[in-house]
């Protein structure tokens, strides 16, 4: 039979403390004791109707904390499923469907360069030399 697991430790947040402070001593002890019985043990004691009433308060935050570690001792999200190790390895087979369709456009480049192609600039000073002007 498993024990159920002991909580260690809990949050205390800034708001318990300025919620306690402007009560009497006595007050402020029985709503801390509330706290930590609550927060460590869930469970509840008795309490006087102001430090009841301070404690109902505080006690839904308490709850939430105690719900997320409860939910953390279930161990967490279940792990992915990866293939075992003692599965065979595939061999690699050809692949059947073999490219049927030849490429038969030949793939032929006839750059002819037409070195008769004159810049303006050239042109123009070809008409200038025939005009007698350069």
């Amino acid at each position: 039979m498993a024990t159920k697991p002991q909580k260690d430790s809990f949050i205390v947040y800034r708001s318990f403390f300025d919620a306690i402070e402007p009560l009497s001593e006595t007050d402020q002890l029985a709503l801390l004791k509330q706290i930590f019985e609550f927060g460590l043990n869930h469970k509840e004691v008795k309490l006087e109707p102001l430090p009841k009433a301070m404690f109902s308060l505080i006690k839904p935050q308490l709850e939430a904390n105690h719900r997320r570690w409860t939910n953390g001792n279930k161990g967490g999200r279940p792990k992915e499923n990866k293939p075992k190790h003692n599965q065979s390895i595939t061999k690699a087979e050809p692949n059947k469907n073999k490219n049927v369709n030849k490429n038969k456009n030949k793939n032929v480049n006839n750059n002819v360069n037409n070195n008769n192609v004159l810049t303006f600039n050239q042109q123009l000073t070809q008409e200038l030399e025939k005009e007698g002007l350069r």
